[in-house]
């Protein structure tokens, strides 16, 4: 370990640093996306069989869902590294305008 680093070893965490002050705002945000992913995951899940029936197409079923949990994994690992090397602005405008060029 370096002496740079600013980690004593020998000082006691407690688990009210984890959720107090800086520390609390990040582990609330972490907290928050994962819960957001959980419900994505719950409601695409639930809903894509009906959805798949309705189009006929109940053969696809396995590939819907392999593609949506990839994509969600590959964004969930790229994302920190975009956000990190190029701000929060760039990839937030990119995000609004594919949506609005969906839309």
């Amino acid at each position: 370990m370096s002496e740079s680093s600013s980690h004593n070893p020998t000082t006691e965490a407690r688990w009210s640093e984890l959720l107090s002050g800086r520390n609390g705002v990040l582990s609330l945000a972490l907290t928050g996306g994962m819960c957001l992913h959980a419900v994505n995951t719950y409601i695409s899940t639930t809903m894509l069989p009906s959805i798949v029936s309705d189009i006929g197409g109940q053969h696809l079923y396995a590939w819907n869902t392999t593609l949506f949990m990839l994509a969600a994994i590959l964004s969930a690992a790229v994302s920190g590294k975009l956000l990190s090397q190029a701000g929060p602005k760039k990839p937030t405008q990119l995000v609004a305008l594919s949506f609005w060029r969906a839309a």
